[in-house]
């Protein structure tokens, strides 16, 4: 799975940036208690993608505090790319949820922007699996 059109501005960020940004997305995978395959092989490729090294992911960090300012320039992109993370199952966990929001509040985003981007993300994946049906038919 190709990490989709957010990851791709961020390809040209310090590495300290792209490396927050796939902390991010794996803290965010571990919200509802459980990760699937599908995200963790989605974290696996926002790493290669980004050109994060995925065998430093490991360990499962907990929230950092210097996210935000790491991601400031880059808040709606992370948002977008978590969104991605969060459709990605089919399921929407009210744990995952509460990351996004709490990553809307960290970025100092507006407050419609976690519903704006779960709506893209869920379009996303309605798109991809349409695909998948065609491929298959």
């Amino acid at each position: 799975m190709t990490p989709l059109a957010p990851a791709t501005t961020l390809r040209s960020r310090p590495h300290a940036v792209r490396l927050a940004c796939v902390q991010v997305v794996q803290w965010l995978m571990r919200a509802d208690g459980r990760a699937t395959t599908r995200e963790q092989l989605q974290v696996v490729d926002l790493a290669r993608f980004l050109d994060v090294d995925p065998a430093g992911l490991a360990a499962v960090p907990s929230w950092n505090e210097s996210w935000p300012a790491l991601l400031a320039d880059d808040g709606m992109t992370v948002l977008m790319q978590a969104a991605l993370l969060v459709t990605a199952d089919d399921s929407e966990d009210p744990g995952e949820l509460a990351c996004l929001e709490q990553l809307q509040v960290a970025f100092g985003l507006p407050a419609e922007a976690v519903e704006q981007v779960l709506a893209w993300a869920r379009d996303g994946q309605a798109w991809l699996a349409r695909g998948k049906a065609l491929r298959r038919a």
